[in-house]
This record gives structure tokens, C-alpha cells and sequence, in this order.
């Protein structure tokens, strides 16, 4: 897709505005109807303000099947976009967390679209921290940064994403010197792959993984500090497995 006239569009320009347009990107792309089971959940990646946010002045039930899937497949066409003089709209950095969650999305033209976007960005820097960082919101999810945060507040209770796109995020972590130094959000990834309470037998190998990956590449001092606490909850992990 290429966009004709300014080499950026305007909504674009503003750091503010790009992050603003990135996030509800993602939530977008991360949104599904709610289960019948649990109709006031919200999907796994969102809060309540975030799904609110993506479905707008339509019902939660109303933003499913071709026109949820429509919408998807717009976003990935921004976000694959570039501009008449051959400039990329968003980087890796800025859209990797984006394209892994596509990969994962229950329709196939949207996860066959993201598909063909991950493999052309198989030489892309893993070790930008932004990007590590995006990633492990996604194994994470994220907290209210006050304690006084309301609905209203867009990271409210914002849960970690589903167990595939987590395991996609973790595979991408797990080929990054940087996440191995990214302390301490890594070492909460591994524990929460490994520990969390809706962990599953595969997670808990990612996590593993991650972990010995991240013994691999850290930093003799962060080895030194977090170490015999990340050696001994591995152990537990796989003695658990085992047994």
C-alpha cells in the first residue's frame, strides 16, 4: 500500500498522535467478540476502556465476523504502508507487537496478511528496548500506573494476551541479546509464563526457554543479582513438569 501526497500523513507527524494511533491499532487488533460464558469479560490483552474504546457506538456483540475482520485487515494495510517516496510508516520497533497478535487473530486473510509481514521482517532489530518492551506487555499485560486509576484510565486492568500470541512474543524474546538485559520485565515474563495462573503446559516451556536464553545472554551483573533467584524458580518449574 502506498500513500500519495505529504511523506508522512499529518495524524502521524506528532509523537503523541503516532502513539495515540499505534494503540488503538493494537487493541483493535487484539479485540474478539466476547464469550457467551463471560459476556462482561473483556478480551484477553484489553481492558474494559479498551474494548469499549475499539467497539465504539456499537454493541460489544454488534463488532464481530467480516466487519471485526474488515477492520483488521485495514489496520495491517496502514501499518504495511509507505508513502509515494518509498518511507515506511511504522517500523518494526513500532509494529512488531501488532503484527505478532494479526499472526494469531482467529480469521485466516488477517493471520495469512501478518504472516507474510513477520517473515519480511525476520532481519528486523530485536534488540530495540521499545520493541522488547511492547512484546512483553503482551506476555505481561499492564497495570494502572496510580493507584487512584479508574475505567476511564485505558491501561485498567488490562490483562496479558491470549496463550498463542504470548508464545509468538516469547519466541521473538527469546532471539533478543536486549530482552535478556531487560531487567526486570524478562525475569516477570519468565515467571508468569512459568507460574502464572493461566499458565499452560506450553507456556511454562516458553518460559523456560526464555529463561535459558536469558542466563545465555545477560549481564555478568545481572546474573550475579537475579541469578540463584532465577536458577531456583526454574528448578521448581521443571521439577513440576516432570512429575
Amino acid at each position: 500500500m502506498v500513500i500519495e501526497g505529504s511523506p508522512l500523513l499529518p495524524f502521524l507527524v506528532d509523537a503523541a498522535d503516532r502513539k495515540i494511533v499505534l494503540e488503538w491499532l493494537l487493541d483493535l487488533l487484539l479485540y474478539l467478540p466476547p464469550l457467551a460464558s463471560a459476556p462482561h469479560e473483556p478480551p484477553a490483552g484489553l481492558s474494559r476502556a479498551a474494548a469499549k474504546r475499539v467497539c465504539g457506538k456499537l454493541a460489544d456483540h454488534e463488532v464481530r465476523g467480516e466487519l471485526l475482520a474488515a477492520k483488521k485487515r485495514a489496520a495491517l494495510r496502514l501499518l504495511d504502508a509507505s508513502t509515494d517516496d518509498g518511507a515506511i510508516l511504522f517500523g518494526p520497533a513500532e509494529s512488531m507487537a501488532h503484527w505478532v497478535v494479526a499472526a494469531c487473530d482467529g480469521d485466516s486473510g488477517v493471520e495469512r496478511i501478518a504472516d507474510g509481514a513477520l517473515r519480511k521482517r525476520q532481519e528486523a532489530n530485536l534488540d530495540e528496548p521499545s520493541l522488547i518492551d511492547s512484546l512483553l506487555s503482551l506476555v505481561l499485560g499492564a497495570q494502572p500506573t496510580r493507584s487512584t486509576a479508574s475505567e476511564s484510565d485505558p491501561v485498567h486492568g488490562r490483562t496479558a494476551a491470549s496463550t498463542a500470541v504470548r508464545l509468538r512474543a516469547i519466541g521473538l524474546l527469546c532471539r533478543s541479546v536486549g530482552a535478556a538485559n531487560r531487567f526486570p520485565g524478562t525475569i516477570q515474563a519468565i515467571f508468569h509464563s512459568v507460574f502464572g495462573s493461566e499458565t499452560t503446559p506450553k507456556l511454562q516451556l516458553a518460559g523456560l526457554q526464555l529463561g535459558y536464553w536469558t542466563v545465555q545472554h545477560c549481564s555478568t551483573p545481572l546474573l550475579v543479582a537475579a541469578g540463584a533467584h532465577l536458577l531456583a524458580g526454574m528448578l521448581k518449574a521443571c521439577a513440576s513438569i516432570t512429575t
